[in-house]
C-alpha cells in the first residue's frame, strides 16, 4: 500500500503561532491556497480513497485536493482528529518550550486527552487501513499531531511535523515530496477556490 499524508493547509491560529488541539478553525486565503497547490500537485495520482479529519481545517483541505480527484472516495474519520489539548488549546506554547512538551506529553492534566487514548485511536485508524488491497493508494489529510502518531506507528519515532499543506510520502523511509514554501495572501476580494 501507498500512503501520502499531508497536514491540513494555514488558518488564523496557526499564522499566529497558537496551537488548536481540536479547536475548530476555518482555512485562511494561504491555507486554501496551500491546499491548491498541494491538489494540482498530487493531480496525477490515482488514489483509491481519501480520509480526512471531520475538523473543518482538515476537511476543507481534503476537499480542495480531492476536487482533482472526483472519482476518489473522501471518508471523513474520527480517529484521526487532532489530539485534544483541553484547555490549551488556542495558547501560544512555542514562548515557553518546557510548558509545550509537558501540554504534549499530558494533555491530560489540561483536560485533555490521555497520549494512550490518542495513539490507541490513530493506530485503529492505520490497522484498519492495512486490511485495503496491498495495491491500494491512500491519501490521509490530518493534523500534526496524527503525523507524530503515525510516525510513532511506522517507524518508532517522532518525526518533524509537516507545514501546513506539506505532502509526505510514508514508505519505509518518510520523505517530503512537496516543498511549500511560504506564500502570501492572495489579493483582497479574489476568491482562490
Amino acid at each position: 500500500m501507498e500512503l501520502f499524508f499531508v497536514r491540513h493547509g494555514q488558518t488564523d491560529l496557526n499564522a499566529k503561532g497558537l496551537v488548536h488541539g481540536q479547536l475548530d478553525t476555518a482555512l485562511n486565503e494561504v491555507g486554501k491556497a496551500q491546499a491548491r497547490l498541494a491538489g494540482e500537485f498530487l493531480k496525477q495520482e490515482v488514489f483509491s480513497k481519501i480520509f480526512t479529519s471531520p475538523l473543518v481545517r482538515a476537511k476543507r483541505t481534503a476537499e480542495i485536493i480531492g476536487s482533482f480527484h472526483p472519482l476518489t472516495s473522501l471518508i471523513v474519520d474520527k480517529r484521526i482528529i487532532e489530539l485534544d489539548l483541553g484547555n490549551m488549546a488556542g495558547k501560544r506554547l512555542k514562548a515557553n518550550p518546557h510548558v509545550k512538551e509537558e501540554v504534549y506529553k499530558h494533555p491530560e492534566y489540561y483536560g485533555g486527552e490521555r497520549d494512550e487514548d490518542f495513539m490507541g485511536r490513530v493506530k485503529s485508524f492505520y490497522n484498519d487501513l492495512k486490511q485495503l488491497p496491498q495495491k491500494s493508494k491512500i491519501l490521509i489529510v490530518a493534523h500534526g499531531g496524527t503525523y507524530v502518531a503515525l510516525s510513532k506507528i511506522l517507524y518508532n519515532k517522532k518525526l518533524q511535523i509537516p507545514k501546513n499543506g506539506e505532502i509526505v510520502k510514508l514508505g519505509k523511509f518518510p520523505y517530503k515530496i512537496s516543498p511549500i514554501e511560504p506564500i502570501e495572501a492572495p489579493v483582497q476580494g479574489k476568491e482562490l477556490y
